[in-house]
């Protein structure tokens, strides 16, 4: 009886740690991490262009960057398959040319991290 015991104890703490672990592999987040400038196509900064992160055609970062056209995004995206992904960046600013890039990162890594990036626009005229 008390070999049964044991054994089904067993069994049951071998099943929590496997659903433990499912829940902390697929609960894990990914991050997005981009810094850099935006710049007319005079070299001069650009303040207010809006910056638009999606993954798998949703938006998961909407920022502005500053005056002196820096930008730093920081953002947790949802977890997804193990691979490759793809990120789309888009820049853009009124009387600016709309400015797109994709990236692609491995979800292994769990950090897509880019820094020093220099994002022109051109000046519709």
């Amino acid at each position: 009886m008390s070999q049964t015991l044991n054994l089904n104890t067993n069994r049951l703490n071998i099943a929590i740690v496997a659903v433990m672990l499912a829940f902390l592999v697929l609960g894990c987040d990914a991050w997005v991490t981009l810094n850099g400038h935006v710049l007319d196509d005079s070299g001069n900064p650009i303040a207010g262009a809006n910056i638009i992160v999606t993954q798998n055609n949703e938006k998961v970062a909407n920022e502005f960057t500053e005056k002196d056209g820096s930008f730093h995004i920081f953002k947790n995206i949802a977890p997804g398959p193990i691979g490759s992904k793809i990120v789309k960046v888009t820049v853009s600013k009124d009387n600016y040319e709309t400015f797109e890039t994709e990236f692609n990162w491995t979800v292994d890594d769990n950090v897509m991290s880019h820094g020093n990036l220099v994002f022109t626009l051109k000046r519709i005229r």
